[in-house]
């Protein structure tokens, strides 16, 4: 995976990578294809026995906002302020 597919995953799932060093846009992107909840979700873009490049990209983009914000939560550690 290249760097460009790093900031794809991170800019799919909302996440700004102008500010961080490579190496958190890396680590950040492992979080991303780690995550279990998208991992099931991808499944449905199973090609034999192989994701497809950019699977996960779409899951996202079919995720609702919540959804995505669920996801960023998870991968972030960081709970957005709720009234």
């Amino acid at each position: 995976m290249s760097m460009g597919n790093w900031v794809e995953l991170c800019t799919a799932a909302g996440i700004n990578v102008r500010n961080m060093e490579l190496l958190d846009v890396y680590l950040t992107a492992g979080k991303i294809l780690n995550d279990e909840p998208l991992r099931q979700r991808a499944m449905a873009f199973l090609n034999g026995s192989v994701l497809p490049p950019g699977s996960r990209v779409d899951a996202i983009k079919q995720m609702s906002p919540s959804e995505r914000l669920a996801l960023r939560e998870r991968v972030t550690g960081i709970v957005p302020f709720r009234k």
